[in-house]
C-alpha cells in the first residue's frame, strides 16, 4: 500500500511539473484570475457607488457571490471550458509520445497512474479555487457579520464540481492519442450529463435514475447555501465512477483479459453506481445543511412544527387536464421538476406519497383561444396529445372523471388534493391551486396553510351582508371584497391561506354560531335592536372581529363601534399630493404597531404605505376596556379632516380653519384586545372599507402600497395567530461595507487585476527559469 502511494505522489510530482512548466496552465490560472477579479471588482464596486451616494446595502455574502453575475455563477461557466484543455493531455500525451510504454513496463500499477495523474489536477484545482478563496477572505474582512458558511458551501460546490470535470476529462483522455478529441469528448460528456435527465422520462424508475446522473444545477445547490447528501454523494460517486472507468482502460491494455470478465467489471460498475444515486436520492436518505443566515433553504419554524403534526399519511393528488394551459407541469416528463416544489416538505415527512391523474374536460385555456362545443373535449385533447407526444388513453374522459371527482367549481383546472389520514384513522381533504399571477405555484406559505388545515380547525370567517351593503365576498366590481376573501385564483385570498369564508345574515338567529372572525364593512343602514344585540352578544361572548368604516356612513357604524368606546369623527380626510388624488391618504405603520406585530417590521423599514381612499379619522379616546394599538396613521403635514365632503377630481382641498379643520396626524386603522373568558379578544377597526376592496388591490400607487400585507396580518392576528402560516425570515444582517468609498478607481482596479498580473509575473519567472536550466 506505500509503495502504492508513493507511486501515486511520484506520478503527480512529475505530472505538476510538466503542468506549470508549461504556458498553458498559467496562462488558463492567469485568464481564470482576471475573469474572476473582473466580475467581483464590479461588483464591489456597484456597492461602494451605492454608498458613495446615500444608498442602502443588502445581503452583501449573496449578492457578491450567489447573486445575479456573482462570483461563484461566473466561475461555474468558465469551469466547464478551462477544465477539458487541462486534462486533455494527462493520458494522451502519454500515449503520442509513446511513454505509456514506459509506465506500462514500470512497478507502477493502473491505479496509481491514474490516481497520481487526478492528485495532480487535485492541486491545480487547490490553485485554481484558492483565486476565489482570495476574494472570499478579502469580503469577510471588509463586509460586516459576513456569513463565512454560505461562501463555503459554494465554494464546496466549485470544488466538486471541478473535481469532477477533471475525472471525466482524464477518463477521456485514456481512450484517445489526440488532445483535442479528449477535449472535445470531455465536453460532450458534460453535455450528456446535463441533458440526460430528459432520457426516459415517461417510465417512473428510469426517470428517477436519469434524473440523478444529470449534472445539471448541483452546484448551484451548493451556490445558494443548501448542501444536501444527494449532492455529496453524487459528485464523489461520478469522480469514482470515471476514476474507476479510467483504471479498467489501463488495465484492458495492459493485461489481456476475456470480454466476459472487462464486461462484467462494467456492469457490476455502472449497476453499483446506480443503486447508490437511486438510494441516495430517496427522500428518506437525505441529509440537509442550510447555511444561509436566515435559513431560506428550510421551511420556516411555523412550517416545520406543522409538519411535526402530521404524523397520519399524507397523499398529494394532482389533477391535470389534457386542455388545461397548465397540464405541462404535472407530464411524466416534468415529474421530478414538479416534486421539487415540494421538497423542502419531503425533508420533514419523506414518506409524502404523490399521485398523479390525468383527465380532459372543458376549461378556460388563456393561450389556446380556440372555441369548442360541450362534447368536443376529446377532440381537442387528441390533438394536444399529438403535439405533445403523449398517449391519449392515459387521460380520463369527463365520464370517468365524474365518478372520482367533480372539479367543476374549480374550472377543471390544475389542482391538487391533499388528502390526510390521522392515526385514529379520521380522514380529511384540501385543495392546493395554481394562481393567476407570475408565479403560478403555490409557494411555502401556500402550502403550509394547506397542511395546516388537515391537523387544525380552520378559522370561519362570516362577512355580514344586508340588503344595502355592496361589500359583498361574491361582488367582484370595484368595491367588492371577493378578490382578497374568496377568489381561488389569487395567490392571497383567504380562502387560499386556510381560511374558510361565508356570508351571513344577522336577521338569523344562530348566524353567529361556529363565527371565529367577523367582520362588518360599510354599513348603510342602521341595524335593527335584534341585529345589533346579536353583535353585542357575540363581542360580550370574546368574539373577534374587523369593522370597516367608510365615509358617509359614520351614523351607522358609530352606532356600533361606539360600544367599544370608539368613533369614527364626521367629514372626510384629506392629503396635499402633487401626484395624486386629496381623497387618497397614504397611511403610515407606527412605531407602536411594529412593536406589537413584528410581521410589520420588513414593510416599515422599507417605507412601505397603506393606501386608503375616502377615509375617516378613528377617535378612540373613550376606549376604557381594551388595550389600544394605533397601527395605522396619516402624516401630521398637509393632512386634515375635511367637512365639505366635497369629490377632489381637480384640484386640491383648501384647509378651512374657521370650520374647525386641523393639519394634524390621524389614525386610520387601530386594534383592540382585552381578556375575555380566559381568551384574548381582538378587534381591528379601519377608517377605510376601500382599502381591501378588489379595485383598491388591483390598482397601482405612486408608492409601495402595503395594503395586502395588512389583510394577511390583519387576520392573522385576528386567527390568534394561526393563519396565514408565517413564513418570512429574519433580515439579513451583512448590509454593510467598512471599506472607504472614496478610493473606488483604485479598488476596482486592484482588485479586478492584481491577482491576474501576480500570477502573469510568478509564471514567466518559473518558466524562464526552467529554460534556463
Amino acid at each position: 500500500m506505500k509503495n502504492k502511494i508513493r507511486a501515486m505522489i511520484r506520478v503527480a510530482k512529475i505530472e505538476l511539473n510538466i503542468m506549470f512548466y508549461s504556458p498553458i496552465a498559467w496562462l488558463l490560472l492567469i485568464v481564470f484570475a482576471f475573469q474572476v477579479g473582473a466580475a467581483f471588482s464590479q461588483l464591489l464596486d456597484s456597492n461602494l457607488h451605492s454608498l458613495y451616494v446615500g444608498g442602502s446595502l443588502y445581503s452583501l455574502t449573496q449578492f457578491l457571490f450567489s447573486g445575479l453575475g456573482g462570483v461563484f455563477n461566473t466561475v461555474v461557466q468558465y469551469l466547464y471550458f478551462y477544465i477539458p484543455l487541462i486534462t486533455m493531455g494527462l493520458m494522451s500525451q502519454e500515449y503520442s509520445t509513446g511513454s505509456i510504454r514506459l509506465l506500462y513496463t514500470s512497478p507502477i500499477t493502473n491505479s496509481s497512474i491514474i490516481m497520481g495523474k487526478f492528485s495532480a489536477m487535485f492541486v491545480y484545482g487547490l490553485a485554481t479555487t484558492g483565486i476565489i478563496l482570495i476574494y472570499i477572505i478579502f469580503s469577510g474582512i471588509i463586509v460586516d457579520n459576513f456569513n463565512w458558511a454560505f461562501v463555503f458551501s459554494g465554494f464546496l460546490g466549485i470544488f466538486l464540481l471541478l473535481m469532477t470535470y477533471a475525472a471525466i476529462g482524464l477518463f477521456m483522455s485514456t481512450i484517445t492519442s489526440y488532445q483535442v478529441v479528449a477535449a472535445v469528448g470531455t465536453l460532450a460528456t458534460l453535455a450528456v450529463l446535463d441533458l440526460i435527465k430528459g432520457v426516459g422520462e415517461s417510465i417512473d424508475f428510469v426517470r428517477d435514475i436519469t434524473y440523478w446522473l444529470s449534472m445539471s444545477g448541483r452546484a448551484e445547490t451548493f451556490i445558494k447555501g443548501l448542501i444536501t447528501s444527494e449532492d455529496v454523494i453524487y459528485f464523489i460517486t461520478v469522480i469514482t465512477l470515471f476514476l474507476t472507468l479510467s483504471i479498467l482502460k489501463l488495465g484492458v491494455e495492459r493485461n489481456k483479459k476475456s470480454k466476459f470478465e472487462i464486461l462484467s467489471k462494467y456492469f457490476i460498475l455502472f449497476v453499483g453506481t446506480i443503486l447508490v444515486g437511486y438510494v441516495s436520492s430517496r427522500p428518506a436518505f437525505k441529509f440537509y445543511y442550510d447555511s444561509t443566515s436566515n435559513k431560506e433553504n428550510t421551511l420556516s419554524i411555523e412550517s416545520q412544527d406543522i409538519m411535526k403534526g402530521i404524523v397520519g399519511d399524507l397523499k398529494i393528488i394532482t389533477y391535470v387536464n389534457a386542455i388545461d394551459e397548465n397540464m405541462y407541469s404535472g407530464l411524466p416528463r416534468n415529474r421530478n421538476s414538479d416534486k421539487k416544489s415540494f421538497e423542502k416538505y419531503l425533508r420533514f415527512k419523506p414518506d409524502i406519497e404523490m399521485d398523479y391523474v390525468f383527465y380532459y374536460a372543458k376549461t378556460h385555456n388563456e393561450y389556446r383561444k380556440i372555441d369548442y362545443k360541450d362534447g368536443n373535449e376529446a377532440e381537442m385533447a387528441k390533438l394536444i396529445c399529438r403535439v405533445n407526444n403523449l398517449d391519449f388513453d392515459m387521460f380520463k374522459s369527463p365520464s370517468e372523471m365524474s365518478e372520482i371527482v367533480d372539479l367543476t367549481s374549480e374550472g377543471n383546472k390544475f389542482i391538487r388534493f391533499l388528502n390526510y389520514t390521522a392515526p385514529n384513522g379520521e380522514t380529511k381533504t384540501t385543495r392546493l391551486r395554481l394562481y393567476n399571477d407570475g408565479v403560478k405555484h403555490p409557494e411555502e406559505a401556500q402550502i403550509s396553510g394547506a397542511m395546516f388545515r388537515l391537523v387544525e380547525e380552520s378559522p370561519k370567517i362570516g362577512f355580514v351582508s344586508t340588503t344595502t351593503n355592496n361589500r359583498s365576498i361574491e361582488d367582484r366590481g370595484v368595491r367588492g371584497y371577493y378578490r382578497f376573501s374568496n377568489d381561488i385564483w389569487y395567490r392571497n385570498a383567504l380562502i387560499n391561506n386556510g381560511f374558510d369564508v361565508v356570508s351571513i345574515d344577522l336577521s338569523k338567529d344562530d348566524v353567529i354560531d361556529g363565527i371565529d372572525i367577523m367582520v362588518i364593512a360599510d354599513i348603510r343602514e342602521d341595524f335593527n335592536d335584534s341585529e345589533l344585540n346579536r353583535i353585542k352578544r357575540y363581542i360580550d361572548n370574546g368574539g373577534n372581529m374587523f369593522i370597516l368604516g367608510e365615509n358617509n356612513r359614520q351614523n351607522y357604524m358609530n352606532n356600533l363601534v361606539e360600544y367599544l368606546g370608539v368613533s369614527f369623527k364626521s367629514g372626510m380626510l384629506v392629503q396635499l399630493s402633487e401626484t395624486r388624488n386629496a381623497s387618497i391618504i397614504a397611511a403610515r405603520l407606527t412605531d407602536e404597531s411594529v412593536e406589537k406585530f413584528p410581521n410589520y417590521a420588513a414593510a416599515y423599514g422599507q417605507g412601505y404605505l397603506a393606501s386608503m381612499p375616502t377615509a375617516i379619522a378613528i377617535d378612540y379616546s373613550n376606549v376604557k376596556n381594551f388595550e389600544v394599538v394605533d397601527i395605522l396613521r396619516t402624516d401630521d403635514k398637509g393632512v386634515w379632516i375635511d367637512y365639505d365632503n366635497v369629490d377632489f377630481v381637480e384640484g386640491n382641498p383648501i384647509l378651512s380653519s374657521d370650520k374647525g379643520e386641523v393639519e394634524s396626524s390621524y389614525s386610520t386603522l387601530i386594534g383592540l384586545s382585552r381578556e375575555v373568558n380566559g381568551k384574548e379578544q381582538r378587534i381591528m377597526i379601519s377608517g377605510d372599507a376601500d382599502f381591501i376592496s378588489n379595485g383598491e388591490l388591483s390598482t397601482r400607487r405612486d408608492f409601495r402600497s402595503l395594503n395586502s400585507h395588512i389583510i394577511n396580518n390583519t387576520f392573522r392576528w385576528l386567527s390568534d395567530d394561526k393563519f396565514p402560516v408565517y413564513t418570512d425570515r429574519p433580515m439579513k444582517i451583512d448590509n454593510n461595507i467598512s471599506f472607504p468609498v472614496e478610493g473606488r478607481k483604485i479598488t476596482k482596479l486592484l482588485t479586478g487585476s492584481l491577482i491576474g498580473v501576480t500570477l502573469l509575473i510568478l509564471s514567466i519567472v518559473i518558466i524562464t527559469r526552467r529554460k534556463r536550466k
